[in-house]
């Protein structure tokens, strides 16, 4: 059973309360199927059918946002109804990978090689099995270029690659062919926002279309946030959300963070959001030269290997990632100590995304 995201009307529940308002709505039949319960630092999130009579108390905690799902809201996987529609073989249905990535109400898919004849039939399965979808597009190579985008064709739904993503009460426009948006770091976004102190100082390097900015800026509005995003493209959309989200508290800029962070926030922040994993070792000068020196904290995130060369298991995956932070650290002649260390996801065989936080300051 594969997990997706759905876009469903909801009751925002404090977590004090949330017990007792889950067994009211389940009483009355008014949670949603197929959708599961979310939540945050402050609220429980509870999925309400299409549709249904919200009662009076509830009504102004009704709100919008996705929700993991399950392809089950038709029986079967994909591959049951694709086969079970008549549209391919179940030899072939094998081939075809079950889990794919959704955006708002697009689905990012791969069609294997030799299946590109039924890239439609795919689609309108994917479609069919998740009512909220709304464009189905193929990914047509790796993650490339400096932007880190990939070349998508549309093979189902409307001919559009725009479209809106909802997490932790915020709404994000963007293009899923222009910039790129990672919805699997939702969690990182919540984890960070949590741990944030009042009128903090904070930059987010690789802000992307505005996620974590966005997020923690909503959540804490004494906060002072600026994102600096390279991609043309992904820091107009940015520029955008925060307006969409009321967001005045972030800002927006444009720029390579290796030359705007030194020139523009030399000792600015008081924690520093480092999202970027392929390449964040490179601007690790830029965030140290970032920080307030009487102390900062930073999120430091990378892909590191779980086994070696010949198989074997890697005792210490961090290894990589903490000889790198130290070492920049002690050429700044700066004071660091590393707070939390935790995987934050799988990326491909034997490799993860990991998170290192640390916090830096100046020697005296």
């Amino acid at each position: 059973m594969q997990m997706v995201m759905l876009v469903v009307d909801c009751i925002r529940s404090p977590r004090e309360g949330a017990e007792a308002a889950r067994r009211e709505l389940a009483g009355k039949g008014l949670l949603a199927k197929g959708a599961k319960i979310a939540r945050d630092a402050d609220f429980v999130y509870f999925p309400v059918e299409k549709g249904a009579k919200i009662p009076e108390k509830f009504r102004k905690l009704a709100c919008k946002r996705d929700f993991e799902g399950f392809d089950g809201r038709r029986s079967g996987s994909l591959k049951d109804t694709l086969v079970a529609g008549g549209k391919m073989a179940a030899r072939e249905a094998e081939a075809v990978t079950g889990a794919f990535d959704c955006i708002g109400d697009i689905a990012i898919v791969e069609i294997p090689e030799g299946l590109e004849r039924k890239e439609s039939e795919i689609a309108r399965a994917v479609m069919l099995m998740n009512r909220h979808i709304r464009v189905v597009a193929k990914k047509e190579g790796p993650m490339e270029g400096v932007f880190r985008v990939r070349r998508l064709k549309i093979i189902g739904g409307e001919k559009r690659t725009e479209t809106v993503y909802r997490e932790s009460g915020c709404s994000f426009l963007l293009d899923v062919s222009k910039a790129y948006f990672s919805v699997r770091l939702a969690h990182e976004r919540q984890r960070i926002g949590a741990q944030v102190g009042k009128k903090e100082k904070i930059l987010v390097p690789f802000a992307g279309v505005g996620p974590f900015a966005i997020v923690i800026g909503k959540k804490h509005p004494d906060c002072e946030i600026v994102g600096i995003e390279l991609n043309p493209a992904a820091a107009e959309y940015f520029g955008k959300n925060t307006e969409i989200n009321k967001t005045k508290n972030v800002k927006a800029v444009l720029g390579d963070a290796n030359d705007v962070v030194p020139n523009a926030y030399r000792g600015w922040a008081d924690r520093i959001v480092m999202p970027l994993p392929h390449s964040a070792g490179d601007f690790l000068d830029a965030a140290l030269a970032g920080a307030n020196p009487r102390g900062c904290k930073i999120h430091f995130y990378g892909f590191v290997q779980t086994r070696d060369g010949g198989g074997k298991e890697i005792r210490d995956i961090y290894a990589p990632m903490l000889r790198l932070i130290r070492g920049k650290c002690a050429a700044k002649k700066m004071k660091c100590r590393i707070m939390n260390k935790r995987v934050v996801r799988p990326y491909a065989p034997f490799v993860v995304q990991a998170a290192v936080d640390f916090s830096v300051r100046k020697n005296a």
